[in-house]
């Protein structure tokens, strides 16, 4: 019966032409007796939390029309995959119709759960502050120069990942001298992972 309403749902949105938005948007999901969640929509990041404080970044996503792609950040999930829905907001509720998406956990999330606008806020992006790098943002020109701390060592990669979380780029952090170039690849947002054996650390950076 629910993926009935969505249908319809999502049939209403279509012939109504009208274009709906997530960006700035927090929304509670409730699926008993599961654990409660609640999303935060920023300008191009999903951030997750199980009390409604304290979120943190779990995804990247762009919407075109009344289709999302989601791809999860390396380290916040186990989802490798980009996932893209049709979604449709009715009053207070967001509905997601699924077009493809091998990850279970995700299709769970967005399916089984029945989600609740909370409120519509200033939501923050991932930004280039860390404990552990700085680095200029956007790149200009695709080029970015940064600084870290005594957490970076000559045991830490890094890994470029672009919008879709294709890699694209893995090395040694000591070859990158101090300079992030993306000179070679399309403007656009792209994922900068360190990855070493304290951990791994995820930042944004938007190439010019």
């Amino acid at each position: 019966m629910k993926k009935i309403i969505i249908s319809c749902l999502f049939y209403l949105f279509v012939i109504n032409g009208k274009t709906q938005s997530l960006q700035n948007t927090t929304w509670l999901g409730t699926n008993p007796p599961s654990i409660n969640l609640f999303f935060q929509y920023g300008t191009d990041t999903i951030f997750y939390s199980t009390t409604g404080s304290g979120f943190q970044p779990l995804s990247l996503y762009t919407t075109l029309s009344n289709q999302i792609y989601i791809f999860d950040i390396p380290g916040a999930s186990f989802c490798t995959d980009t996932a893209v829905y049709t979604f449709t907001i009715s009053g207070n509720n967001l509905y997601f119709l699924l077009i493809s998406d091998l990850c279970a956990a995700r299709r769970n999330t967005l399916l089984n759960y029945s989600w609740t606008k909370l409120s519509t806020t200033d939501i923050h992006t991932l930004t280039d502050q860390s404990n552990s790098l700085r680095f200029q943002n956007p790149a200009l020109n695709g080029i970015s120069y940064f600084y870290s701390d005594e957490k970076v060592n000559e045991n830490t990669l890094i890994k470029i990942y672009d919008f879709k979380g294709l890699l694209l780029l893995e090395k040694p952090f000591e070859d990158f001298q101090n300079v992030l170039s993306l000179e070679k690849f399309p403007t656009g947002i792209y994922l900068v992972v360190l990855e070493n054996k304290t951990g791994i650390e995820t930042y944004k950076i938007i190439r010019d």
